[in-house]
């Protein structure tokens, strides 16, 4: 599954997974390489279906070079079939929205891809995504 996530599994978060009787998936942090962070957290979770879930932030205190910019790996387990890519939305110096690719490829790899460089003190990238892993 791509775009829309499953019932119970919103922006709001995951918690309401249970309301069905089903165990809540447990969350864990996005592996993210250095200088990118995650202030409030950037999660994955998949449940007994093998949906992945993928929400939260990314911060990094520069801009974005043009292109692809790897920002994490995902674990074994959790990594899609296909390559598989949602809106990232920017939040440049804390006042000007922009708009990025969040690209998750069969290898784990994650990356944040824009046709052209974003200059910034401080950048906030918001993913929310999810999809099914491979097995």
């Amino acid at each position: 599954m791509i775009g829309p996530c499953p019932p119970g599994q919103g922006p709001t978060g995951i918690a309401s997974a249970n309301k069905a009787g089903r165990v809540v998936p447990t969350q864990y942090d996005v592996p993210l390489i250095e200088p990118f962070t995650s202030e409030y957290g950037l999660k994955y979770s998949k449940n007994e279906f093998g949906e992945v879930v993928i929400q939260g932030n990314i911060y990094i205190e520069s801009g974005l070079q043009a292109g692809n910019t790897q920002v994490a790996i995902m674990p074994e387990g959790f990594r899609p079939s296909f390559q598989v890519h949602a809106p990232a939305y920017l939040n440049i110096d804390y006042a000007t929205p922009d708009i990025a690719e969040f690209y998750i490829a069969p290898n784990g790899y994650v990356s944040i891809s824009r046709s052209k460089a974003v200059t910034a003190s401080w950048l906030n990238i918001g993913v929310s995504t999810c999809y099914v892993a491979k097995n």
